[in-house]
């Protein structure tokens, strides 16, 4: 996450809090934590700003709390006019702000409905408009929705209709706008917990021990999530590529035998993906990685190491200090930034290693690589 723009709505408390520091551990130091009070935001952006000295104690993690109540349009569009007036662009947000009411549907009160309803799905709606306004002038952008379990399960034994029915408002409101800003850069991905164990929940589960029974009697691990478990999940989907750039996949593996098989299935997949990138459906492309795929049964995939680094020599000693290649499990795999496909091919073939001959050019693969598809994934 170096180099990023980082923002979190819902940001002081709770899973949001999280995925600050989530964001913080993985080397971004430009965030914007927005919650509802400007004292509890500033107070979190302090402690995110001390959480990066221990992670590292070179990096000056520059968080700056922005008071934002995401159910109104405006108070959101000031937060993102004063995030840009802090660092000058925004490249990953997320939608995390939420609450939840028990009641019966019979018993619920109205306006507490109507709150949670402006929260929950405008307050997310607004959040990733306003995103995208910034995002797609500049080419690139993520926005991760926070939805949860709940926008696909009903939960028991607990009563909370409404939320229920806004965080499937907020999965389909996320996999609608996937489709509609797909092909200007901005990827639209959702991330849906299940029951997680951040302070407040802790709290209410100390006092009601049965609940807490019941939930991981129903949960397949027998146990309910830490906030922390989901910190790879939101550093996942949050990176994008950046707009200047394609980032390209050379997966090079070294010679062996039925070279003239891999190529056919090697063709086979780049003719696949040069129809998607022909006709627009895909900014960038990617190698299916399929256990079950044809290119894995002729060996034509291996483990993939993916790294994102300053420079070609950078991943490349990354990749080849890695056990795996020690060992000879892997051939070479390296990730190059560059202006095309033929700069990318250009730069392999004047590379040590292929002019040795340690890579079989009929095995050689070169495709523009993309970490996440640019339609909602489901995490």
């Amino acid at each position: 996450m170096a180099g990023k723009v980082c923002l979190v709505t819902g940001a002081a408390r709770g899973l949001g809090l999280e995925f600050c520091r989530a964001f913080v551990g993985s080397g971004c130091t430009s965030l914007a934590v927005l919650d509802l009070l400007q004292s509890e935001a500033q107070g979190a952006a302090e402690e995110l700003k001390a959480y990066g000295k221990e992670v590292n104690a070179d990096a000056e993690v520059n968080a700056v709390g922005i008071e934002c109540d995401v159910s109104s349009e405006e108070s959101v569009k000031k937060a993102f006019e004063s995030t840009i007036e802090a660092f000058g662009r925004v490249d990953a947000v997320v939608a995390s702000a939420g609450i939840v009411h028990n009641y019966s549907a019979l018993e619920y009160p109205v306006d507490k409905m109507k709150r949670l309803y402006d929260i929950n799905v405008h307050g997310s709606f607004f959040t990733a408009r306003e995103a995208a306004k910034h995002m797609i002038p500049q080419g690139s952008g993520a926005i991760v929705f926070v939805a949860s379990m709940s926008a696909n399960i009903v939960n028991v034994p607990q009563l909370q209709m409404p939320y229920n029915a806004s965080k499937a408002a907020v999965k389909h409101m996320a996999e609608t706008l996937a489709v509609e800003w797909g092909k200007t850069g901005v990827r639209v991905n959702i991330l849906s917990p299940g029951y997680m164990q951040t302070k407040l929940l802790r709290e209410v589960l100390a006092i009601d021990t049965k609940l807490k029974e019941t939930w991981e009697a129903m949960t397949p691990m027998g146990r309910l999530g830490n906030p922390e478990d989901l910190a790879g999940a939101i550093v996942f989907l949050a990176p994008m590529a950046s707009p200047a750039l394609q980032k390209f996949v050379i997966f090079a593996p070294d010679k062996a035998e039925g070279a003239a098989d891999r190529a056919s299935v090697r063709d086979q997949h780049v003719n696949e993906l040069t129809k998607y990138l022909d006709n627009g459906t895909l900014k960038y492309g990617g190698m299916l990685l399929d256990p079950a795929s044809p290119a894995t049964e002729k060996k034509m995939i291996g483990t993939m190491i993916i790294v994102e680094t300053e420079s070609l020599e950078a991943a490349r000693k990354i990749v080849e200090e890695d056990i795996y290649f020690k060992a000879g499990v892997i051939g070479t795999m390296v990730i190059v930034e560059t202006e095309s496909l033929e700069a990318a091919r250009k730069i392999v073939e004047e590379d040590i290693y292929f002019k040795a001959g340690v890579w079989d050019p009929e095995r050689l693969v070169i495709l523009p690589f993309m970490p996440a598809p640019p339609f909602a994934s489901k995490i």
